[in-house]
């Protein structure tokens, strides 16, 4: 529906305007006007917009992403008020499904007390001197620290690092570092799961004070 007002005798023509919503009669922001297909304009904050053509006949249209668009012949002679209504359109959508694969992390649980490695995207992180250490990567989880970057003994919860349990297919580890600490025992090609138990530890552990480490082979 367009409302117009018109005032005569002039070459050049001002062209003011409001666009609509036709169901809740408020100003419709950002809606682009079209002159001829060629230049335009856009709608303010209200709703409003204006620009000055050539006089003649001139083809508007105004089109908005949530809105039907509109087209229509217009014969300026002087300058011209508008009041266009728009009707809001509706899509319909296929129905759209998102799928997570929680297999694909590389660290699970980092927020709970058992912090599982994901072997196969463990090669996607960062490597320490060429090699993707487990035990480094658990360093970089809540709860875990180290004395510093050249050692790797761990600090879990509080404790030592001798209070922490490591057993490799249920036999225990007492020196899981070698080369003076700086690497672990650890080789990620040869390992299928690896699991840090911060809490919660199981009677069969036995009695250590802060962590067990369960390392199986693939």
């Amino acid at each position: 529906m367009i409302l117009c007002q018109v005032s005569y005798g002039q070459n050049s023509c001002l062209l003011r305007g409001r666009v609509v919503n036709k169901s809740t009669q408020e100003g419709v922001v950002d809606a682009i006007i079209h002159m001829n297909y060629n230049s335009g304009t856009t709608t303010n904050s209200d709703g409003f917009f204006e620009y000055r053509l050539p006089s003649g006949e001139t083809q508007l249209e105004i089109q908005h992403i949530a809105y039907k668009k509109i087209v229509f012949n217009l014969r300026l002679n002087g300058d011209t008020t508008l009041v266009c209504f728009v009707e809001p359109d509706t899509y319909v959508v296929n129905e759209i499904a998102v799928i997570y694969n929680t297999k694909s992390k590389i660290i699970s649980g980092i927020l709970g007390w058992r912090v599982e490695l994901n072997m196969e995207s463990l090669k996607a992180l960062p490597k320490f001197l060429g090699n993707n250490d487990p035990l480094r990567i658990l360093q970089l989880t809540p709860g875990v620290q180290t004395t510093n970057d050249g050692e790797s003994g761990m600090f879990i919860r509080g404790g030592e690092s001798g209070h922490n349990l490591i057993i490799w297919n249920d036999a225990p580890i007492y020196n899981a570092s070698h080369l003076l600490g700086t690497f672990s025992i650890f080789n990620a090609g040869h390992v299928g799961e690896f699991k840090l138990s911060k809490s919660n530890i199981g009677a069969e552990y036995g009695g250590r004070l802060s962590a067990v480490i369960a390392v199986e082979s693939p």
